[in-house]
């Protein structure tokens, strides 16, 4: 990929990135910029620091977000039982956006100038505004 021209590698899953930080490494020490993008979690505060200047930023799955609201669901003597797909019945609670089951790391720096815009696009999201496929 980088061979054909690629300056952005996001990786699909975290392990999956390992091999994505360490050939965008090669790269930099061939002169090329090659930018990568964690997974799960802020992948920039396990990367080396050879890594981490070429880690733009990471995408987060909140699970902490999820696991503290089935526990404090639990206590309350109720579930987290919202109807997903009642046809297939698919159970459970969808954790995105409006919920603060993802978010986006600022570590490294390289993309704090635009947290504004960031931030804007994500109220956006979240009021409904900007309407985001969830199927191809």
């Amino acid at each position: 990929m980088i061979d054909k021209g690629t300056d952005v590698i996001y990786s699909a899953a975290g392990g999956s990135g390992a091999g994505n930080f360490a050939a965008a490494t090669d790269a930099a020490n061939a002169g090329m910029k090659v930018w990568t993008i964690g997974v799960d979690s802020d992948q920039y505060l396990t990367a080396s620091k050879a890594e981490q200047k070429n880690m733009l930023t990471s995408m987060i799955k909140r699970v902490d977000r999820a696991v503290y609201d089935v526990i404090a669901t639990a206590v309350a003597g109720s579930s987290v039982n919202d109807v997903l797909d009642d046809k297939a019945g698919i159970y459970g609670r969808q954790y995105n956006l409006a919920l603060e089951g993802v978010g986006v790391s600022y570590s490294g720096g390289y993309i704090t100038k635009y947290k504004a815009q960031i931030d804007a696009a994500a109220k956006a999201i979240k009021s409904g505004k900007i309407v985001v496929p969830t199927k191809p």
